[in-house]
């Protein structure tokens, strides 16, 4: 897990770090100053930290956030016809307002336009008119990035050219 570093002075090995209500599961007493804390698995969000000593408490309000890392579960439509704008949304967790999509094809790359993050787990927007073939998306936010090979493929615009024959006999 995670570490952090509790500071202060006259810590002993008898005080206790909680994250929001969860207590560390492993304390190491470095000295008097210092105590190093693995931080318990918790949901995303910030949380108090606290330091209980002697029946003592201190608190930092906020004191340690959870993050999610971003990952793509779906783009929908994952099928579309290329050449034209379409909406689309996608599916995975970790989004927030740092969330940065982009669709490529190996030669040329595309920002989602108008991204909007419904919750974090839902995020859609608009992608231009774009070439035919499979498209990669790469997503990144402040805390991490991920990348999904062929999540989108565009068919190429479909074209009547003629219809034969042009005369049937009844």
């Amino acid at each position: 897990g995670y570490e952090v570093r509790v500071r202060g002075t006259a810590l002993d090995e008898t005080g206790i770090v909680r994250f929001g209500t969860l207590q560390s599961p492993q304390q190491i007493f470095v000295n008097d100053k210092v105590v190093r804390a693995i931080v318990p698995a918790g949901k995303q969000g910030c949380v108090d930290v606290s330091w209980t000593q002697a029946g003592e408490t201190h608190s930092v309000k906020n004191g340690f956030c959870y993050v999610q890392n971003v990952a793509i579960d779906a783009v929908t439509p994952n099928v579309a016809v290329a050449g034209q704008p379409f909406f689309v949304t996608l599916s995975g967790q970790g989004f927030d307002d740092s969330t940065r999509v982009a669709f490529s094809n190996g030669s040329a790359s595309w920002p989602l336009l108008d991204p909007r993050v419904e919750s974090d787990t839902v995020m859609s927007g608009w992608l231009p008119a774009m070439e035919a073939g499979e498209i990669d998306v790469s997503i990144a936010n402040a805390h991490s990035s991920a990348y999904s090979d062929d999540a989108l493929r565009l068919l190429p615009e479909l074209q009547v050219l003629e219809f034969s024959p042009h005369v049937v006999k009844t």
